[in-house]
């Protein structure tokens, strides 16, 4: 970050940056360090457990290439990337995730500290630090630190679009171009990113970048044409990726109210959150008279006294009145969303709002004791917003109390209900997964997945023809559900009808290409039908895939055995032993692996 300056126009010395930055760090050490003993919930086992390793320097460029998620219209290369790195690095150990979360948002505290300090906000320092605590502390912060992916994904584009705009705002060429590389970065870690270019022109456009809005139509496209390079570059690769038009859809028309209903969430979440975790609320859940009260009347107290002080805090409120505004776009269900409502949307709408509060209330306090009566209100709210996302932590110790705790709040969610059947399902818990998977089922009756899992509650249970009975109705609403084929093909391979086996194995890996357990399902099907080759290259994959995977290490130690490669068998014997030590076949397998090549080995020795 550049060096900012304070309101008196005189430079910080290392020392004071130094000071922020250590304050910052503890105070979100303190208030998220426990995060460290918790596990992994809901998105991470995706993301992070059964994401495939690197394995070469191709597969770190890969990633630019693929899709977030195999079933959404997701492309953050920059925060999968880290999650990767991350895997390759401490394996599927939770706590070094989540601390590197808790690191990201004491940097997303300083950027914030290393803005507010510009000189154009003429903020004190202590101002500048008390607004970056409050944004790092605050309970929607809470959720973008807590949540392993969810969260990263929130805070490395917050992180590099602040970074973007305070280099934008600071002068000279060199500050610019770091300022447009920030920006790609951001792009590439969240599609949200793409409004950055419109907080850069309200800057240009309200004076407060410095840039001469008098000067020439040829100056404003070259100030700008890197920008539109960069986003008509992102979009082509969108486009090209997920196969040209029809991933958004608008949603004004089915919910008109959609847009207004955001404002009013931001707002209340934003001045009076709740203390409790509230995840991805429906209306029903999040609406509060009395926060809406609550807001309304801070917003008309702050209003009042931005009102009295108007010609010397107009456009620096405008400005942050505007980023929040532009902040909020994307997110503002203008278009159809996976949830409509979520607190990790709000954070840059929340940096811009803190700016503005502090902004009026540091300026509206020119004598001593009402500094002083600032500083100690200023302060409590800081504990208080501290203390509720301290709390809050609890709800995201392990996958089951977070599942619980967003059913409790959100009982009428399909999802939610959807999402902890599954849970409970994982667990063994059939009959307790059974009813919130109906649940889900009455609230939703179109959702394959719910099917899917009712399905594999049957055949756990021992029902095999109610099992895939559900499969075959999960197929009819979503063909391409890869769950659904996959577990269709076990039936049928089970059933010995390998040819259907095959293609609906198939049809799972061309959802999800990463889907490991499809592919040493094939590679079975094909072993059985006797096209060895195939089947050797579907366990290689699975494997690869997902090392963690003890059943495909097997299966292709055998295909190796068959083959009379007996020391290549051994080792992923051996593999299937250390990740499973009680595998009777494998260790059954090692032992006459590991004869084998002791005899063979006698047999060549002159």
């Amino acid at each position: 970050m550049p060096v900012s300056s304070d309101s008196h126009g005189k430079h910080p010395s290392r020392l004071h940056h130094g000071l922020a930055a250590v304050a910052l760090l503890v105070l979100v050490l303190a208030v998220y360090g426990h995060s460290v003993r918790y596990d992994f919930i809901y998105d991470d086992y995706k993301l992070v457990l059964r994401q495939p390793p690197l394995q070469s320097v191709g597969g770190f460029f890969a990633l630019f290439a693929e899709r977030h998620w195999q079933t959404l219209p997701y492309y953050r290369p920059v925060s999968r990337l880290t999650m990767v790195v991350q895997k390759e690095v401490h394996g599927d150990r939770p706590a070094p995730f989540h601390l590197f979360n808790v690191l990201l948002m004491a940097a997303v505290g300083f950027s914030i500290y290393e803005l507010f300090q510009l000189p154009v906000f003429g903020l004190r320092r202590a101002a500048a630090l008390l607004g970056a605590a409050l944004v790092a502390v605050h309970p929607i912060a809470s959720s973008t630190v807590y949540p392993i992916c969810s969260g990263r994904e929130t805070l490395l584009p917050t992180l590099f679009s602040i970074a973007a705009v305070a280099f934008y705002l600071t002068p000279g060429k060199r500050w610019y171009v770091v300022a447009i590389v920030m920006f790609a970065l951001a792009l590439l870690s969240k599609e949200q990113a793409v409004v950055v270019p419109l907080i850069f022109l309200l800057a240009d456009l309200s004076g407060i970048s410095g840039w001469n809005r008098s000067r020439p139509a040829r100056a404003w496209v070259l100030r700008y044409a890197p920008l539109a390079a960069i986003v008509g570059a992102y979009l082509l690769l969108r486009s090209l990726m997920f196969g040209g038009g029809g991933e958004h859809q608008w949603a004004l028309l089915s919910r008109p109210a959609g847009p207004l209903l955001s404002s009013l969430y931001a707002m209340q979440t934003i001045v009076a959150p709740f203390r409790e975790l509230a995840y991805e609320p429906q209306v029903d859940v999040w609406i509060s008279e009395y926060r809406l009260l609550a807001a309304i009347g801070v917003l008309a107290a702050t209003g009042l006294a931005a009102y009295h002080r108007w010609p010397d805090v107009r456009t620096r409120v405008l400005f942050w009145m505007g980023w929040m505004c532009i902040a909020l776009l994307p997110t503002a269900n203008f278009l159809k969303q996976e949830a409509p409502f979520a607190e990790r949307y709000l954070l840059m709408a929340l940096v811009a709002s803190v700016a503005a509060g502090v902004t009026v209330w540091d300026g509206a306090a020119t004598r001593p004791r009402q500094r002083r009566a600032f500083g100690v209100v200023a302060l409590l709210l800081l504990v208080a917003v501290a203390v509720t996302s301290h709390y809050r932590g609890r709800y995201y110790r392990d996958n089951l109390t977070f599942h619980r705790q967003w059913v409790r709040t959100s009982p009428s969610s399909d999802q939610a209900q959807r999402t902890l059947g599954w849970v409970l399902l994982e667990q063994g818990r059939l009959a307790d997964a059974a009813f919130h998977l109906r649940e889900s089922l009455e609230l939703n009756p179109a959702n394959a997945l719910t099917y899917n899992n009712l399905g594999t509650v049957a055949l756990r249970s021992g029902d095999a023809a109610a099992a895939m009975s559900l499969y075959e109705r999960a197929l009819k609403l979503d063909p391409h559900c890869a769950e659904a084929n996959y577990n269709v093909g076990m039936i049928l391979a089970q059933r010995g009808d390998l040819p259907s086996a095959a293609e609906h194995f198939r049809r799972a890996l061309r959802v999800d290409n990463t889907y490991a357990e499809a592919a040493n399902g094939l590679g079975i099907v094909l072993a059985q039908k006797g096209d060895l080759e195939g089947a050797f290259k579907q366990f290689e994959r699975a494997v690869s895939l997902q090392p963690s995977n003890a059943e495909a290490h097997n299966n292709l130690a055998q295909l190796l055995a068959t083959q009379r490669k007996w020391r290549q068998a051994a080792v992923h014997y051996r593999i299937a032993l250390r990740l499973q030590p009680d595998y009777p076949r494998a260790r059954e397998g090692l032992r006459r692996a590991t004869e084998a090549a002791a005899l063979e080995e006698q047999q060549y020795r002159p």
